[in-house]
């Protein structure tokens, strides 16, 4: 099934694809790995890359309530000073999805390509040490091997942000938030 801008996707295939071969060496695993894949393949890490943005805690609002994805939104409502803020007004540049945005669905398919690739022999010891960490186990030992966990994993926060690549959050960061404004 092809990919639907604005429905399940910000880019198109061929955008990725474009992004890729700009943005990647040709010896980035990631390149190796993303070019290993079918179209539909792809296009499935690129569905999968729009909903991980898309379940970030957001600031602002979309520009359109009822519209399919996160982006494009608002940070800024400008109220009328009498009327209060019934309708925001939504600069131009707001309209649109960002680049920002685009690029870190590529940056994320790509880094889900990678994992692809090293799935096989790293999703067992990913799987047990997520099992250990929601029963609520911090560090454990095993010989002269011992390991610890943060606490990230027994349910204590909202979202995982490790589950994202590191430059995807820091094209996101000016949206990321999650509180709330406090209006006099």
């Amino acid at each position: 099934m092809a990919l639907t801008i604005g429905t399940d996707s910000y880019v198109t295939l061929e955008e990725a694809t474009q992004y890729a071969e700009s943005h990647l060496l040709s010896s980035d695993p990631r390149k190796a790995a993303w070019e290993s894949l079918t179209d539909p393949d792809k296009e499935v890490l690129l569905r999968n890359a729009t909903s991980a943005i898309d379940s970030l805690p957001l600031r602002g609002r979309k520009i359109v309530a009822t519209q399919a994805l996160a982006f494009p939104r608002t940070l800024q409502e400008k109220c009328h000073r009498y009327f209060g803020c019934f309708e925001p007004i939504v600069p131009e540049e707001d309209s649109v999805v960002p680049s920002e945005v685009k690029r870190a669905q590529c940056e994320q398919a790509l880094q889900f390509a990678l994992s692809l690739s090293t799935a096989a022999s790293a999703f067992a010891d990913a799987e047990a040490r997520a099992a250990l960490q929601r029963q609520g186990v911090t560090s454990f030992s095993l010989g002269d091997l011992s390991e610890t966990y943060s606490g990230m994993g027994t349910g204590s926060y909202l979202y995982d942000y490790n589950s994202l690549s590191t430059s995807v959050l820091s094209l996101l960061s000016k949206w990321l938030g999650g509180g709330y404004d406090i209006c006099r």
